[in-house]
């Protein structure tokens, strides 16, 4: 049977005013070779407009997070209608993050 392993943690006064990544490190580690599935959630609501998150370099021993906000556009899309889309200059406001990794193996 494979061994499921599972990790949660939060990030306090998360803010990403300047296109920043933050990285958050798994203690300990995942086993080599095993990159976990990661699932973040913004659990506070600071400011107008909407973060979303964005996910890079997940491995073994953690990912980077960071949040872009969301506003509405007169960009039209022939599936959905009016999109949000991302602002590149971050979320300036702290927010608390709550995050999940799960691997098998």
């Amino acid at each position: 049977m494979s061994n499921f392993k599972v990790q949660i943690g939060t990030v306090e006064n998360f803010t990403t005013a300047d296109y920043d990544w933050q990285t958050v490190e798994f203690s300990p580690a995942f086993p080599d070779g095993v990159i976990p599935q990661v699932f973040v959630q913004i659990q506070t609501f600071g400011g107008e407009d909407i973060p979303g998150l964005r996910l890079q370099n997940i491995s073994n021993t953690g990912f980077q997070v960071s949040m872009r906000e969301a506003y509405m556009s007169n960009t039209t899309s022939s599936v959905v209608g009016d999109l949000g889309i991302i602002q590149g200059n971050g979320h300036p406001n702290e927010e608390t993050l709550a995050w999940m990794a799960v691997a098998i193996g």
